[in-house]
């Protein structure tokens, strides 16, 4: 498990949560940082360059959209790193 706190040992690493359904008592800058889905644009946005590697985890369908969505941008695969969880048929 990625431990939030590894930020201080790695300069170049960068945490952004998104909140598929935010509750109006959560606080965007504080409990999470963007409301909506994780998108390879979002991904792409944070200007992290060519030799930035993603850490996904997440259901099958979604991570392979994410995936692919990376890779069309000019990701190498090598570069995207993930763990799947949930049903497989998904």
């Amino acid at each position: 498990m990625f431990r939030l706190d590894s930020r201080d040992a790695h300069q170049n690493l960068q945490k952004v949560i998104y909140y598929s359904q935010p509750l109006k008592s959560d606080n965007e800058g504080i409990e999470f940082d963007v409301p909506g889905r994780i998108t390879p644009e979002g991904l792409i946005g944070l200007g992290a360059g060519p030799d930035a590697h993603y850490m996904l985890c997440g259901p099958t369908a979604f991570l392979a959209t994410i995936q692919s969505g990376l890779e069309e941008r000019g990701a190498p695969a090598d570069q995207i790193h993930f763990e799947t969880f949930g049903p497989s048929s998904q």
